[in-house]
């Protein structure tokens, strides 16, 4: 298949190795308290109910890990600090912090020596809209033919009030994955959020929180 857009579809199939993976159920963490000698069943996901609505783009949630996404004053908030890794060869630094049944994903790419990105940066939709439908493409015609996604809603909206950048939900087998992409400049930003079991409130609203999350630092030099 020709690839016109490499780079930029490397998360989300990451993302795709991860459900792989991790398809099964994951088990309950259980700890025993010893007052009672009951079990308790871990419930960290859910969180006492906040007004999402409320959010302001580049809240940063009481608790959370601010993560500095890269050296412009981009960040973003994790429930707990991610790891983090450095694909030099593809200009591309990762960020993902697993759950029982969500996984939260962001990543930066600098696309400048992109050829693809130097011959459509001025149609951003049309950039995106070439980046989901590799991402289909690409998911359909892997070996897991089971973990094909479809795309049930896609939007442009401003992010940060000031950037064109585009949002899906994809839905596949035992996952709902909601993405938002936005490039500023040269550079790509990706977020994801991943639900493995039902999408409970409480686990909705962490998802808001992460994607509100995304915001900028004033920088005075």
């Amino acid at each position: 298949m020709n690839k016109k857009y490499p780079l930029l579809i490397i998360l989300p199939l990451m993302i795709l190795l991860t459900i792989t993976a991790c398809n099964k159920k994951k088990p309950e963490k259980k700890t025993v308290d010893k007052k009672t000698e009951k079990v308790v069943i871990d419930s960290s996901a859910d969180l006492a109910y906040v007004d999402t609505l409320k959010l302001k783009q580049g809240d940063i949630p009481p608790g959370w890990e601010k993560v500095k996404l890269w050296e412009d004053g981009y960040f973003i908030s994790f429930p707990k600090k991610p790891w983090k890794k450095i694909i030099y060869s593809k200009n591309r630094i990762e960020f993902h912090y697993p759950k029982k049944n969500y996984d939260t994903y962001a990543s930066i790419t600098d696309l400048s020596k992109e050829r693809s990105y130097n011959d459509t940066k001025a149609q951003k939709q049309l950039f995106y809209e070439v980046v989901l439908n590799d991402l289909i493409k690409d998911m359909s015609e892997s070996e897991d033919a089971g973990m094909k996604p479809k795309i049930i809603k896609r939007e442009s909206f401003q992010c940060l009030d000031l950037y064109d950048a585009i949002r899906a939900e994809l839905k596949a087998k035992d996952v709902h994955i909601y993405v938002e992409c936005v490039l500023i400049g040269r550079m790509l930003y990706t977020m994801s959020f991943l639900i493995w079991e039902d999408e409970t409130p409480a686990i909705l609203q962490i998802k808001d929180r992460f994607f509100k999350s995304f915001g900028k630092d004033l920088q005075i030099k």
